[in-house]
């Protein structure tokens, strides 16, 4: 019923130029990167990413600016008359989808970004073909009962994003994923190379370009996949808009929110992104951890515990999570303090497994 939507609203068709991004960890980063260098250069653009971290708003942008308080009520009551008139009732996605949609087709951007929800081959945004690039950020495993049990279901349903004659870039993947996305795409898609991001005392390379700022590894990677979309769509780069992406923060991703000691949130929720989490520490860190209970997580807490000092498991609000037998458990404040108190200036506390936790954490400490 959405497609014969979007087709009676002429959602499908007006102008503009779409940036399609998939992958399991760093859609956001890769999009908010992206729509930066875009906007940078002077282009207009409209950007879709999910979930929100703090306010709904985050979802939907025009401009690398959120869509306002007013603006969100009018294109909410849109969908909202959509869906009484077509007797239909959208998903919580899918009325996120009709409002960009919407909000896009009155601001006329000449570039949109979007980012699927889940996977790609089911997801409501690929309903779109007017498709100028598609972008695949490091796939893991995820999302098991709706895209399959292995990596290579995974990445298979995550090719589904391609379409005939458009182009594709990737971040270097596993073998056997970089082989699935060969082939659906026919040979026209772009890797970043591993060996051509390069990590100095100061900074790191991405090819010829020279980032002169130590930020994580998964950053560093992200940034490289943008700047080689950014590239495919023959945007001219210099200094500023290289610096602009470079100084473009995502709430919620690697966030340092207080120092002596330092307190990191990072919406890390699973094996990959975990894993990647941890590779930018050099000691022992305190964790503050929970995941929604639907997930998968056996993997990624070994990780998480070869990594700690100490572990308190807390809770999410109005989130169920996972139990942790033999773990101290504080609702989160309390866990906070917990470490604060034990904790020198040298020592990081971070809180990590769940965006939704990630939302509850900033709530406390900003």
């Amino acid at each position: 019923m959405i497609r014969e939507i979007l087709q009676k609203y002429n959602l499908y068709d007006y102008k503009y130029k779409l940036i399609h991004i998939t992958g399991t960890n760093g859609k956001g980063s890769v999009g908010k990167y992206i729509s930066t260098g875009l906007f940078s250069s002077g282009k207009s653009v409209g950007h879709f990413q999910s979930p929100h971290i703090l306010k709904e708003n985050e979802r939907i942008s025009y401009n690398l600016k959120n869509i306002t308080d007013n603006e969100f009520e009018i294109y909410k009551r849109k969908v909202l008359d959509i869906e009484n008139k077509e007797k239909v009732e959208f998903t919580y996605f899918e009325k996120f989808f009709v409002m960009a949609m919407l909000y896009f087709k009155d601001k006329n951007p000449e570039y949109v970004v979007m980012e699927v929800g889940i996977g790609a081959k089911d997801d409501v945004t690929n309903l779109l073909n007017k498709k100028r690039l598609c972008v695949f950020t490091k796939i893991s495993i995820d999302h098991k009962k709706r895209l399959g049990n292995t990596i290579e279901d995974i990445a298979k349903n995550k090719s589904y994003l391609m379409r005939d004659n458009v182009d594709n870039v990737s971040i270097y993947q596993k073998e056997s994923v970089e082989e699935i996305l060969k082939q659906k795409a026919k040979g026209n898609i772009d890797f970043v190379e591993k060996s051509n991001i390069k990590i100095t005392k100061d900074g790191f390379y991405y090819k010829d370009y020279y980032f002169n700022k130590n930020i994580p590894n998964y950053k560093m990677e992200n940034i490289a996949l943008s700047i080689r979309a950014l590239e495919k769509l023959n945007i001219s780069l210099d200094n500023e808009i290289l610096n602009n992406i470079l100084n473009t923060n995502l709430i919620g991703r690697f966030q340092i929110v207080r120092e002596n000691p330092t307190i990191i949130v990072d919406g890390a929720h699973n094996d990959g992104a975990i894993t990647s989490l941890f590779q930018n520490f050099d000691k022992k860190v305190y964790v503050i951890f929970q995941s929604r209970f639907d997930k998968d997580i056996e993997k990624s807490f070994n990780i998480v515990k070869e990594n700690s000092k100490e572990i308190v498991i807390t809770y999410i609000k109005d989130v169920k999570g996972h139990s942790f037998d033999n773990y101290k458990k504080m609702n989160l404040e309390d866990a906070i303090n917990y470490f604060l108190d034990k904790s020198t200036k040298d020592d990081i506390i971070l809180i990590t497994g769940s965006l939704y936790l990630v939302a509850d954490a900033l709530k406390i400490l900003e």
